[in-house]
């Protein structure tokens, strides 16, 4: 009898596992978006306008619309993320992605992507202080060692001329005044305030203030960081300079910390300017990676693609990111379920990449284009935007 309960226990949680991998929850649609550009309160009316929308279907099933998004959601994230939510729960019959440009900003995972190619380098360590870091990056600026000509040499095909870096970091690390400062959290209120005035364009006061808390508390990155986005957000002359200049700054006073948000400034500005400031970015880079090692993915990638060119850096990145939805195609391939990768409602390069790349596939994946066309309310523009999507599902039936 004993021999029978456990044969009867085992049986049922085999079937239990079976129909968890195995059936779909046929009137669950899985959302899941990046809200990089337009934010959060954008994604979450959207996909309420959208639940509405066929819950008003009248005569039909109920369907569940389950949303998932995080700002900075790149597609390794969601790859992450998919196989997470499959492992618990019972997959559902439809999967929507929309698609964002988080991949240009947040590299987590790119390292990895990038190992698989011949020109990946091997990780290095950081064992050396603080000072010694910024020691030994401020004799590569004064030309005192060999890695500045190595660094002329790597950005100019000819080897005629070196490289003088146009923007010099202030190394606030050397100062004599210089403390080395754990206790972040009493520094929170003073940084949610500059950010404060930034976000009501008090540029000025905003500048004075972080200015006056760097002269006390050199050591904390955040304010770099902060200044730098101010002078991006006030688009003045030369914004971008200055921005380069306080985020390397930032980084230098906590290069060891791979969660220091200076180092997605010096991505950001990496990724998004045509020449000019690149040089000088592939430069300090490669300062910080020949002494401090692989500390940030931003540092690794910027020496690792090696170029100012920005079509190129454009065109990796996208590679990136379609083999990740070749791996998310993958998950889904033996199930029957509906895959739809939608375009981010901002105009943007993924867009048409992934676009033509479906097209291109012809293997049963849909593309549906979330173009957001603002009529003057945003409540508005967003109903008309989910009805897109709802009359998208209905002809392809998605949704009967």
């Amino acid at each position: 009898m004993k021999i029978f309960m456990k044969f009867k226990i085992l049986s049922i949680l085999i079937l239990m596992f079976f129909a968890k991998t195995v059936f779909c929850e046929e009137r669950v649609i899985l959302y899941v978006s990046d809200n990089i550009h337009l934010g959060d309160n954008f994604v979450t009316k959207y996909a309420d306008m959208l639940q509405t929308l066929m819950d008003d279907n009248y005569g039909k099933d109920a369907i569940k619309l389950k949303k998932f998004s995080r700002f900075d959601f790149n597609t390794t994230d969601c790859l992450e993320f998919l196989k997470s939510f499959n492992a618990r729960n019972y997959l559902p019959k439809t999967v929507i992605i929309t698609i964002g440009e988080a991949n240009q900003y947040n590299l987590r995972g790119f390292s990895s992507y990038l190992s698989k190619r011949k020109n990946a380098k091997p990780k290095k360590i950081n064992n050396k202080t603080l000072k010694q870091i910024n020691e030994e990056i401020m004799d590569i600026y004064e030309q005192k060692t060999s890695l500045l000509k190595i660094a002329g040499k790597q950005m100019f095909s000819n080897n005629k001329k070196e490289y003088k870096p146009k923007i010099v970091p202030n190394f606030y690390a050397l100062n004599d005044k210089f403390i080395e400062d754990p206790n972040t959290i009493a520094s929170i209120s003073a940084y949610s305030y500059a950010w404060e005035l930034i976000r009501t364009k008090k540029y000025n006061q905003a500048r004075d203030f972080l200015f006056s808390v760097i002269s006390k508390k050199s050591s904390h990155s955040m304010f770099y960081y902060a200044l730098g986005s101010l002078y991006l957000l006030e688009q003045k002359e030369n914004a971008e300079i200055n921005a380069l200049k306080f985020f390397e700054e930032g980084i230098l006073v906590d290069v060891r910390n791979s969660r220091n948000m200076c180092y997605k400034g010096l991505i950001y500005l990496y990724m998004s300017y045509k020449g000019g400031i690149s040089n000088d970015i592939l430069y300090f880079a490669r300062a910080v990676y020949e002494v401090a090692g692989d500390v940030s993915e931003e540092i690794t990638t910027i020496t690792t693609l090696n170029t100012s060119n920005y079509e190129v850096k454009h065109r990796t990145i996208l590679d990136w990111a379609l083999s990740d939805l070749d791996k998310i195609k993958e998950l889904y391939a033996k199930n029957n379920i509906n895959l739809i990768f939608s375009s981010y409602p901002d105009e943007l390069k993924i867009n048409e990449v992934v676009k033509n790349y479906i097209e291109e596939s012809n293997d049963g994946i849909l593309f549906f284009s979330n173009k957001f066309e603002f009529t003057g309310n945003m409540d508005y523009s967003l109903y008309n935007l989910s009805k897109k999507m709802f009359s998208f599902l209905k002809d392809r039936k998605i949704i009967k």
